[in-house]
């Protein structure tokens, strides 16, 4: 062994009996000894590893908020893909039923079905086919925004999860 091999483990070793004071006990029925470790006061282990369970605390509970914030972003991004999927596939639906003006029902049926949706913010619906002619087809794109939950996320490249946007398609029924 190398002359500061053995300076440092001596070190440990010193360092190890600072921290846990042993006793040797005797057991009262039988002769075995047994070890108890007993902590001396955290101030003498811990001497310049003060402020490092403070840094590591901090880190951990600034990668937990965002990716608590990513899942809320997730979910609210799934939500609202949801809620535009089945406004466009009501506003078709309406569409290819009405018997006047088969975009126009298309129209206000899908807004209807986004109106007083929390987390919808600025919802468009675009008509892609207008129908109006028994068997032909009312096409309907519904899209909107969410907001974005988590900071610098645009630069992140989570603004993708901000817009939503679905389309349906029905044949126009007549009777």
């Amino acid at each position: 062994m190398h002359r500061m091999d053995r300076m440092n483990r001596t070190m440990k070793i010193k360092r190890y009996r600072q921290c846990f004071r042993i006793i040797t006990a005797k057991k009262r029925s039988t002769p075995r000894y047994f070890l108890i470790f007993q902590k001396t006061p955290r101030s003498l282990c811990l001497r310049g590893e003060q402020g490092s369970s403070t840094v590591e605390f901090a880190a951990s509970v600034v990668l937990v908020i965002l990716m608590f914030l990513g899942m809320v972003q997730f979910g609210a991004y799934l939500w609202a893909s949801s809620v535009v999927e089945n406004a466009a596939r009501h506003g078709a639906r309406m569409g290819s039923v009405a018997q006047g003006c088969a975009a126009c029902q298309a129209i206000s049926a899908a807004r209807s079905a986004l109106e007083g949706q929390p987390v919808i913010q600025e919802p468009s619906v675009t008509v892609l086919a207008p129908g109006g002619v028994v068997g032909s087809t009312v096409k309907i794109r519904v899209s909107a925004r969410i907001p974005l939950f988590l900071p610098a996320g645009d630069t992140l490249g989570l603004d993708r999860l901000t817009t939503v946007q679905a389309e349906a398609t029905f044949r126009q029924e007549g009777w």
